[in-house]
C-alpha cells in the first residue's frame, strides 16, 4: 500500500512537572525528554513499523531544529517531498502533570505552512493519504483542500 503522510513534525520538550504554574507564577521539574514529535511524525513512525510505503509531506526547514527533525525523519527511510523550505521548524513545550494531562505551549515554524507549488512535487498516485486536522487551520489550507479534491483515493484519514 502507497501512502501519503502530509503534515508537520516539529521538536518537542517535554517536562513533567507536579502542577501548572499560576499567571506570574513558576514551577519546577528535575525530568525533561526532547523529542520530536508532530502529527504526521508520529503517524508516519507508525505505519512505517507495519512495512507500508509512505512518503512524507512533512515541510523541513532550515535552521537548528530542522537539522534534528532530518536527523530523525531520515531513520524512517522514506520519500521526503519536502525539504530546505526557507525558515526552521518550530518547537513545543509540553507540561505534564501527574494525572497525564499536557499544556501545550507552541511556536510555530515551517510546519504550519502551505504553498501552492509544493502539491506539483507530490506523485499522483497513493492508496491512501492521511493529514493532520491542523493543516485545515492553515490561511493556505485551500491549496491542500484542492489537492485532495483532485485525487481518486478511496480512503482518506485525518485526525
Amino acid at each position: 500500500m502507497k501512502i501519503l503522510v502530509i503534515g508537520s513534525a516539529l521538536y518537542q520538550i517535554n517536562l513533567k512537572v507536579n502542577n501548572l504554574p499560576e499567571l506570574g507564577g513558576q514551577v519546577r521539574t528535575n525530568h525533561e525528554e526532547k523529542t520530536i514529535g508532530g502529527c504526521a511524525y508520529n503517524v508516519a513512525k507508525i505505519v512505517k513499523k507495519y512495512n507500508n510505503s509512505i512518503e512524507l509531506f512533512i515541510p523541513i526547514g532550515n535552521g537548528n531544529i530542522s537539522k534534528l527533525i532530518k536527523k530523525e525523519v531520515k531513520k524512517l527511510r522514506s520519500k521526503l517531498v519536502l525539504k530546505d523550505c526557507k525558515s526552521d521548524n518550530g518547537y513545543c513545550l509540553n507540561l505534564i502533570t501527574p494525572n497525564g494531562e499536557r499544556t501545550f505551549i507552541t511556536k510555530n515554524g515551517v510546519e504550519n505552512t502551505i504553498e501552492e507549488k509544493w502539491f506539483k512535487k507530490v506523485d499522483k498516485n497513493y492508496d491512501c493519504i492521511y493529514f493532520d486536522g491542523y493543516k485545515l487551520l492553515n490561511d493556505k489550507s485551500k491549496y491542500l483542500i484542492d489537492y485532495l479534491k483532485r485525487k481518486k483515493i478511496q480512503e482518506f484519514i485525518f485526525l
